[in-house]
């Protein structure tokens, strides 16, 4: 983890992790001004990728460190974890969970809401016929709205859709929709209280590219 001034001056740099392979993905101020990292760990937790949550504070020193998962693994190509302040002291991450072999590596969206300990309050697996993983999430009111990609099982055709889906404080999954929108979406951004504005990528048939 490195801090830098506005002008991209070395302010500090902090080196966490284990013996195994280590990564973050994502990364907010919270509102005491201490940071919460997201990312994946092989070195601590189940061992499979778990969730990794790094706290530091406002000069990079560790407050804690947590792992969030179980032997499936956590860490998929697909999606990373992204994290958000859901309400003063409590916070939604977002990631997948993939079933290991020979399960077909099916991957679900997972979500965890935290304490400002870390300590989780819950985990949910939201299903779906081979992979969702989500790329966005934010608050609209006291609900989360997370925008990502879902995929259909090969008995479908194995094709990509871009997945919207909203959930209330505890998980529950108020509603979910897709869209053909082959490459998921990248973002999504509230426009007014009914109306959502949403990115994604997009593909173009080429003959002549090989």
């Amino acid at each position: 983890v490195v801090k830098t001034s506005k002008n991209g001056d070395t302010l500090w740099t902090d080196v966490i992790g284990g013996t195994a392979s280590d990564c973050a993905c994502s990364v907010i101020q919270i509102s005491n001004s201490d940071y919460l990292v997201a990312g994946h760990t092989k070195s601590f937790g189940a061992g499979s990728g778990d969730i990794y949550l790094i706290k530091l504070d406002i000069n990079g020193d560790t407050l804690f460190t947590k792992a969030y998962g179980d032997t499936t693994n956590e860490s998929n190509t697909i999606s990373h974890p992204i994290i958000i302040e859901a309400s003063k002291g409590d916070f939604l991450i977002a990631d997948n969970s993939s079933q290991l072999p020979p399960l077909n590596n099916d991957c679900q969206l997972y979500i965890v809401k935290i304490d400002s300990s870390g300590n989780m309050l819950w985990g949910k697996t939201y299903s779906s016929p081979a992979y969702a993983g989500a790329n966005c999430i934010i608050r609209v009111g006291s609900d989360f709205v997370i925008a990502g990609i879902f995929q259909t099982g090969p008995a479908n055709g194995s094709r990509d859709y871009s997945m919207l889906m909203k959930i209330d404080t505890a998980g529950n999954d108020l509603w979910a929709k897709v869209y053909l929108c082959c490459c998921g979406f990248s973002n999504v951004q509230q426009a007014s209280d009914r109306v959502f504005v949403l990115f994604s990528a997009t593909q173009v048939f080429n003959p002549n590219h090989h």
